[in-house]
C-alpha cells in the first residue's frame, strides 16, 4: 500500500515493478484523480488540501527517486506519466514531472499540440509551495528549456488569443 511507511528498498522494489500493461507504480499513482484542485469550502478543507499537496509530492518524489526511468518509459498505450497526470488533473504532480523530465512534453505526438504546450508552461509558472521550497529557480529553468524546445511558441506571446500568429 502506498500510504504505508516503507523502507527505501521497499520503495525501490515497488517502483521498479512493471505490470502487464507496462505501468510502473508512478503511472498508477499519477493516474488517481486529484481532489486537490477542487475549491476548498472552509478552513478545514484548505488545511487538508495543503497536506494532500505535500503528501502527493512526497510520494511522487519517493517513486521517482526509487525508479527514475519510470518518467521516461511509456506504458503499452504509449502514455508517459506526464500525460496520465494531466488527464487526471494532478496539477502539482505535473509541475514535478516537468521539472524532472521536461522532454516528456515533446516525446509523444499527442503532446505536440501548441495549446497543450502552453498549458504545461502555465503549470510550472505558477509558484506553488512544493516546487518553491524544494526546487527554487528550477521552474524558471524548466520553462526556458521548454521554450527552447519549441521556439515557435514565442510568437503566441505577441498575438491575441483568438488568432494564430501564422494566420494573420
Amino acid at each position: 500500500m502506498l500510504e504505508a511507511e516503507c523502507r527505501d528498498d521497499d520503495w525501490s522494489n515497488m517502483a521498479a515493478e512493471e505490470d502487464e500493461h507496462g505501468n510502473f507504480a508512478m503511472h498508477y499513482f499519477v493516474s488517481n484523480r486529484s481532489y486537490i484542485s477542487d475549491t476548498p469550502r472552509n478552513s478545514t478543507e484548505v488545511d487538508a488540501r495543503h497536506m494532500n499537496i505535500w503528501w502527493d509530492y512526497e510520494v511522487t518524489y519517493k517513486l521517482w527517486h526509487a525508479h527514475p526511468p519510470a518518467l521516461s518509459t511509456p506504458n503499452r498505450d504509449n502514455q508517459l506519466p506526464l500525460q496520465i497526470a494531466l488527464l487526471a488533473g494532478r496539477e502539482q504532480i505535473v509541475s514535478f514531472l516537468l521539472i524532472k523530465y521536461p522532454e516528456a512534453a515533446l516525446r509523444v505526438n499527442s503532446m505536440d499540440n501548441i495549446h497543450v504546450f502552453i498549458h504545461l508552461l502555465g503549470y510550472i509558472s505558477i509558484e506553488n509551495r512544493v516546487m518553491k521550497v524544494y526546487y527554487p529557480g528550477e521552474c524558471f529553468s524548466t520553462m526556458y528549456f521548454l521554450v527552447r524546445l519549441r521556439p515557435d511558441i514565442v510568437g503566441y506571446a505577441f498575438w491575441p488569443h483568438s488568432t494564430h500568429p501564422q494566420a494573420v
